[in-house]
């Protein structure tokens, strides 16, 4: 049976559309709640309070992604590692697993991309940073060792979405060897059929 070829094409516009919500939502969310010259920041004085809003909406822009029609059609994979695994998993075949992987990574950026055109002055504000996650030196040795097992770092398109516009290798470096150190785990213990 022949593939229809425009079905697939809109699984990859889909997996494009999942990623690129979600990076726009993320810094659209991040630099409302965080950013100083907004009122919302200085009505809420706990640093705890502000990342449960930061990871509620996160939280709920995911949501959205999977249940929406879009989400549904491509299977909101929305992460190379994700892909990877159904790929090994058998559930998508190598073909898809490319295409998905290189449309999540253009949609993340044109996520990123429409954020910082919209909202230049808000992203560039050190306070947010292009929403880059730096972990402090203690913190970077602990990643060394645990980012294989844990969540941390988990989605390299999101990673070089946010790098691309802030310029810091920092961020992409630990990130890179946190996931590429997942990848040598996760494929080692997650079997291939």
């Amino acid at each position: 049976m022949q593939k229809d070829w425009k079905t697939e094409f809109r699984k990859y516009i889909d997996e494009a559309l999942g990623l690129g919500v979600f990076m726009f939502s993320a810094g659209f969310f991040d630099a409302l709640i965080e950013y100083p010259g907004l009122p919302l920041r200085h009505r809420i004085s706990s640093a705890l309070a502000t990342r449960f809003l930061v990871g509620l909406s996160m939280g709920g822009t995911a949501l959205f992604i999977f249940t929406s029609r879009f989400g549904k059609r491509s299977g909101a994979y929305i992460n190379p590692t994700i892909t990877i695994i159904r790929y090994r998993l058998g559930d998508i075949n190598r073909m898809d697993g490319i295409f998905y992987i290189l449309f999540q990574f253009l949609g993340g950026s044109l996520g990123m991309w429409l954020v910082v055109l919209l909202f230049p002055v808000w992203m560039r504000d050190p306070s947010i940073n292009y929403i880059v996650t730096v972990p402090g030196k203690a913190v970077t040795l602990y990643i060394t060792f645990e980012s294989p097992y844990s969540g941390m770092s988990m989605n390299l398109a999101r990673t070089f979405c946010i790098c691309d516009h802030c310029r810091s290798m920092d961020c992409f470096l630990v990130v890179l060897y946190g996931s590429a150190m997942r990848h040598v785990v996760w494929g080692v213990t997650i079997p291939s059929y």
